[in-house]
């Protein structure tokens, strides 16, 4: 949150100084940060699937005594998750990566002189990035987005 509201002070004070000829002309920076949408995240996270193996209780063990079952994976299905696992942690850091450099470029529209109603739209998409960013999957936590 502290972001958004230093960054929020930056585009006030950017919007008031800005270089702006005619009132209704838009830069081309600000009108694509203005149209700025947050990209999907193609990033699906593995699962590891499990087989359920039935005990059998050889009568003398009282340890194993009412388990019904327990899972059966092998080495090579727990390396193979493994591998995918990291796939998709770089996968998600590629993700959060570009989400940050058009968070500075959202931020750097502010430059061109923007009025109230496009800092709040451009403000608007800047806490969406930074609610991806923070969240540990990189996707939109749909509790912040059904709240605003």
């Amino acid at each position: 949150m502290k972001i958004i509201t230093t960054t929020f002070a930056c585009l006030l004070a950017l919007s008031s100084f800005g270089k702006s000829a005619e009132a209704n002309s838009v830069h081309p920076e600000v009108d694509q940060a203005l149209k700025w949408e947050l990209p999907v995240n193609e990033c699906s996270k593995p699962k590891l699937i499990v087989k359920a193996a039935n005990l059998v209780d050889g009568g003398g063990s009282d340890f194993m005594e009412g388990a019904g079952s327990m899972t059966d994976v092998d080495s090579h299905t727990i390396k193979r998750y493994e591998r995918k696992q990291k796939r998709w942690e770089k996968c998600v850091e590629k993700y959060k990566s570009e989400l940050m450099i058009a968070f500075a470029r959202l931020k750097d529209s502010a430059q061109y002189g923007l009025t109230r109603a496009q800092a709040d739209i451009i403000l608007a998409s800047m806490a969406e990035i930074q609610r991806v960013y923070l969240s540990p999957e990189g996707l939109p936590d749909k509790k912040a987005a059904s709240s605003n």
